[in-house]
């Protein structure tokens, strides 16, 4: 299965514990410059079981869960989500321009760009900009590599951001086992957390 060359928008009464796109039990998938906006309510792309796949020069914008959630919530053991490669996205939950112009107190980032559970995947030259989170990895064997992670959007020199929110983490890795993090680029007071 393919997804190609689209915009999907949530609408105002787009239900907030949801995904625009959720996809179960899949192999092969691949998705390829998707625009993804989710109007700070609910999350962008959600993915259980499902493995050997690809997500490649896509956007995801304005989630208020996740922008890509790979889950094996509906796994048994003939079929977990493994082998899942994120290339060369872009994740934002909010646009710098616009918290530089909202009063004190309003921008409040509470989204992870990345939460995987999926062992043996791999996430290359991708960008985390304005938000709580960046990457969650909590399966073995996973491969973060070459991602600019600047989750603070106060302004150009690393100001907090209007309001006191400052985000969290970049990247949490929990059972990673031999999971590997390497020439990744870290701004404005990210962390790396390993458990």
């Amino acid at each position: 299965a393919t997804i190609q060359d689209g915009t999907l928008i949530a609408g105002t009464s787009f239900p907030e514990p949801r995904y625009l796109l959720e996809l179960f039990k899949l192999k092969g998938m691949a998705i390829d410059r998707v625009m993804f906006r989710s109007g700070h309510r609910g999350g962008a792309l959600r993915i259980d079981s499902t493995m050997q796949s690809t997500i490649t020069r896509s956007y995801f914008h304005e989630f208020a869960s996740h922008g890509i959630y790979g889950s094996n919530d509906y796994a048994n053991t003939s079929w977990p989500g493994h082998e899942l490669i994120v290339d060369s996205c872009w994740f934002e939950e909010w646009n710098g321009a616009t918290i530089q112009r909202m009063p004190k107190g309003v921008y409040k980032p509470v989204g992870t760009a990345i939460e995987m559970q999926f062992p043996d995947s791999m996430f290359h030259n991708n960008v985390v900009s304005c938000g709580k989170v960046g990457f969650v990895i909590k399966g073995d064997s996973n491969l973060v590599q070459a991602n600019h992670f600047w989750n603070a959007c106060g302004g150009s020199e690393g100001v907090e951001p209007p309001g006191g929110n400052a985000p969290m983490v970049s990247v949490y890795m929990a059972n990673w086992g031999t999971g590997r993090v390497y020439d990744c680029q870290f701004d404005r007071d990210c962390q790396l957390l390993v458990e």
